[in-house]
Formats: structure tokens, sequence, C-alpha cells
């Protein structure tokens, strides 16, 4: 659950609401139809940026929406339904860039974390959480040990805006 802009923002698996926080109206809901049947239906959360929310999907979507509406704005595909990613952990936005992981390395994924551009969901960067040949830090992996290692991302994240660092806790 989230409160900005004096509005209480709350998600489930699929649904995405708005609140007001002294009456506890429903200003707006917003249920999210599955481009990909869910490889899991856990939803940690929302971010807020400059008017739009952004939230991950179990079927490895994140999704922009207009927080004061609850219209789509956009939506990216972030995660590979193939390989059973999803997106569980609330994002995180900071700066136009929205921070958001994939889920889950108890089913074998390599994670990896992606931010993405706030206003057009363009894809800015990848970092994998478990490195790949040629990565600093593949060494100790022995064979192709490191195509299911883990490294997925399922709680939240947290960023320091003094120095840009991101904190991700990684499974």
């Amino acid at each position: 659950t989230l409160l900005a802009n004096g509005m209480l923002y709350t998600t489930s698996a699929s649904t995405t609401i708005a609140i007001e926080p002294t009456t506890c109206d429903v200003v707006w809901k917003s249920i999210y139809n599955h481009d990909e049947p869910e490889i899991y239906n856990a939803n940690r959360g929302v971010a807020h940026w400059n008017g739009k929310l952004f939230r991950g999907t179990g079927d490895g979507r994140l999704v922009a929406y207009d927080a004061m509406t609850g219209r789509e704005l956009w939506r990216v595909v972030a995660g590979d339904h193939a390989r059973a990613e999803y997106i569980s952990a609330a994002p995180l936005a900071w700066e136009g860039m929205v921070f958001v992981g994939v889920a889950a390395g108890d089913l074998g994924i390599a994670g990896r974390l992606m931010a993405f551009d706030a206003q057009t969901g363009r894809k800015l960067w990848t970092f994998n959480l478990i490195p790949t040949p040629g990565e600093y830090g593949n060494e100790p992996w022995p064979g192709d040990t490191w195509k299911t290692g883990g490294g997925g991302t399922w709680s939240s994240y947290t960023l320091d805006p003094a120095t840009g660092e991101l904190f991700i806790p990684v499974a």
C-alpha cells in the first residue's frame, strides 16, 4: 500500500485500487487482463512517479496507470513467460525511471533487474543478478548452473537518492 498525493493505492494479484483515505471510498479500480496465463499471482504493491503508478504482473508485465483515473497508459513485457518469469515485487520509481526485477529464483530462473522509462515504458538497461559467462562474478558458477541459479527479486527495493545507489534483495 502506498500513500501519494493524498490518495491511498493498494494492489491484489490482478487489481489496482485507489482509495480516498479519509472516507475509505474507492475512487477507481483497475483490473489487469493478462496477456499470458499467470505464472504466480502475488503482488507486493505499486510505485508512484509524476502522476503515474507502476506495478508488475503474474505474467511478467510492467504496467503504468494514470494515478488519478486508473487508465492504463502502457504495458511492456519485462519477464519471459516461457521461462517462468513474473513480477511480484513492488517496482521503485525515481528520476523518470522504473526499476523492477523478475522472480522467482525457486522456479529456476536466472534473475535480472531492469530500468524502464517512466513516460514510455522503453527498457533503458538490464543487469543480470546471476552473472552470465564473460561477466564479472560468473567464475564460481560451474558449467551451466548460472542458467538456473536463482537471483529472483520478490521483495521491496531501496534507493539512496543522495548517491543513486539501488539496494536489491536477491533470492
